[in-house]
């Protein structure tokens, strides 16, 4: 109990010196400060100090999580498909073996006391209730274990694929080189929502460019 009280205790504390430290990191793409420099060295090289805008104490999970905030919000403003759908099944992986644990624990004290109120009415809002349901824990539990095999076999494959195609520094300095040469000025030290914007225009020109290429092509048939 006094164990379990000070854990808490530590958390919340932990918690709020987060918190207050979040103001000096960049916890935004749409933060104008936050510059392709700092976001390269988070991506390329995995420095997660990057994030920090200020000298602060911040724990390196926390950065982490911060950092993959930020790779969301990145892909959802650059409309990034894939990232989004991997973010999504790993929300759904983190749940189904939260799910799985919590049926574990009902199936070990649903053994010693079949008749315990509190797992009987959650078994019950799960629909998982009848005449043997060691039974039917067990099938919805095998249920989880393949879905949860799915998703990540899904998810090694992605990796697998992203290991061949890890961005450089000299994957960003083209790009900046390509937008530049077509009229939109690029740095390394612009920020990383002008980045993103730059590059959808880009891409659209492109894409109309190719459009009216293909409608010539038609004609000329």
């Amino acid at each position: 109990m006094i164990k379990e009280k000070l854990n808490s205790t530590f958390e919340k504390i932990n918690g709020a010196i987060f918190e207050y430290n979040k103001r000096f990191l960049y916890t935004s793409i749409r933060d104008l400060r936050f510059t392709m420099r700092d976001y390269i060295d988070l991506v390329v090289n995995y420095n997660l100090k990057a994030l920090k805008r200020k000298p602060c104490f911040v724990k390196q999970s926390d950065l982490r999580l911060v950092f993959e905030r930020l790779q969301l919000e990145y892909a959802e403003l650059s409309n990034n498909k894939e990232y989004s759908a991997q973010s999504k099944r790993n929300d759904a992986i983190s749940v189904l073996i939260r799910k799985h644990e919590i049926l574990r624990a009902c199936g070990v004290v649903f053994t010693i006391n079949p008749k315990n109120k509190d797992v009987l009415d959650f078994l019950d809002r799960s629909n998982i209730k009848g005449n043997d349901i060691i039974k039917r824990l067990e099938s919805e539990l095998k249920s989880i274990e393949l879905r949860l095999a799915e998703l990540k076999a899904l998810g090694n494959n992605n990796k697998t694929a992203k290991k061949h195609e890890k961005v450089t520094l000299e994957d960003y300095m083209q790009t900046f080189a390509v937008l530049s040469k077509n009229g939109h000025q690029c740095s390394i030290d612009m920020s990383v929502l002008d980045f993103i914007q730059k590059s959808k225009l880009w891409k659209r020109e492109v894409e109309e460019n190719n459009r009216e290429i293909e409608r010539i092509k038609s004609k000329r048939k």
